[in-house]
């Protein structure tokens, strides 16, 4: 086949949060750092009002995708066959997990979700059947055609070792591809609030909103007239998990339910806080570490491969079993009393083995 000069970006599946982020950095990369002078560069999405408009893409949408699952496996395992066979790419990149049947030069899949790897191994935890059907699933979605890609992406090291087991690709076709921060200069309009605790997430099971309310119960029978304080961005109205949690909790008064807050809200709670708390089961990243650790303050972190890397060359940490309320109770207690008997550490920088690139720019540069 005469393949044409056309990339085609695959992401009909992404509409808020992380993985929406990831594809509006791809598509601003592509076009505004040259690469639309050699290619013409053809983006799949659910909605044509979800990114920036560039006079340089073209966005083809597909608002059926997020009807069902039944659209969502037609239209990576059948009906884009089609769309290849018209468009004749030389380059075809899926942003969604799944590698989808399609006739093109250079195959490539950007792998995300993590649910496949969750370990549960915590007594009484409920799980949503949409999730538990997410870990079921997913390893299998994962296998398919997946020996069809030239490589596979990845967030995180660690991922590229379960990704190479799950699917036996060898690590040397998994690209670990570094999200990109905004560099900025940290300065603080606000005054440090001594004993703040922070929490920022959207509220689902593994996210572990309990452990934290579990260790303030422990410390409110400790230390009950301290002035210390937890902020999490839950208020119960997001979904029944939240709505769990602040009704089991919401008698505590160190607990503070703030609800989803702005970006610039989030900076604020940023700056006043002295100690950022993250003790999610499962992420591809962990968001919050990378933005909070710009600051040089303390972070108690889930003791999993994914924080251990995020929290590279991060300069105040101390990781905890994410499951235990106890030992995150003390680890808050000793930053309280001001006890150094609990020691935070600095994380040495991460070397980085290849293939591996730090920005979408570097990552362009080396699949196309």
């Amino acid at each position: 086949m005469n393949y044409t000069n056309t990339i085609v970006i695959s992401a009909i599946n992404l509409v808020e949060g992380g993985t929406l982020s990831i594809l509006k950095k791809c598509v601003q990369e592509l076009s505004l750092n040259n690469f639309t002078e050699k290619y013409k560069i053809k983006v799949l999405v659910h909605s044509m009002d979800l990114l920036p408009k560039y006079s340089n893409i073209e966005y083809i949408a597909y608002p059926l995708s997020k009807k069902s699952w039944i659209f969502r496996i037609m239209y990576e395992y059948f009906y884009f066959y089609f769309i290849s066979l018209k468009l004749k790419p030389c380059i075809w990149i899926s942003l969604q997990d799944m590698t989808p049947f399609v006739i093109t030069k250079k195959q490539y899949v950007y792998m995300h979700n993590p649910s496949p790897f969750f370990q549960k191994k915590k007594e009484g935890m409920q799980l949503s059947l949409k999730f538990q059907l997410f870990v079921l699933f997913y390893k299998y979605i994962y296998k398919i055609n997946v020996h069809r890609n030239t490589a596979v992406i990845v967030q995180q090291y660690w991922f590229r070792e379960k990704i190479s087991k799950l699917c036996r690709v060898s690590k040397s076709k998994i690209i670990v591809a570094y999200p990109e921060f905004e560099k900025k200069e940290i300065f603080s309009e606000n005054e440090l609030r001594k004993n703040q605790f922070f929490y920022n997430a959207f509220p689902r099971e593994f996210k572990n909103f309990e452990v934290i309310c579990e260790a303030a119960e422990i410390l409110s029978n400790k230390l009950p007239d301290n002035n210390w304080n937890i902020y999490l961005t839950i208020d119960g109205t997001e979904n029944s998990y939240s709505q769990k949690v602040v009704q089991k909790f919401r008698y505590n008064s160190h607990l503070h339910f703030i609800g989803l807050i702005s970006r610039e809200k989030c900076e604020e709670y940023y700056q006043t806080s002295e100690v950022l708390i993250f003790p999610s089961l499962l992420e591809t990243w962990g968001l919050p570490i990378s933005e909070f650790k710009l600051y040089n303050k303390k972070m108690i972190l889930s003791d999993l491969p994914y924080a251990r890397e995020a929290a590279n060359g991060a300069e105040k940490v101390i990781f905890f079993d994410p499951r235990d309320s106890k030992q995150l109770a003390a680890i808050m207690e000793s930053v309280i009393r001001n006890d150094n008997s609990k020691h935070f550490t600095a994380i040495p920088k991460l070397e980085c083995d290849e293939p591996f690139c730090s920005s979408w720019k570097e990552l362009f540069k080396k699949i196309l």
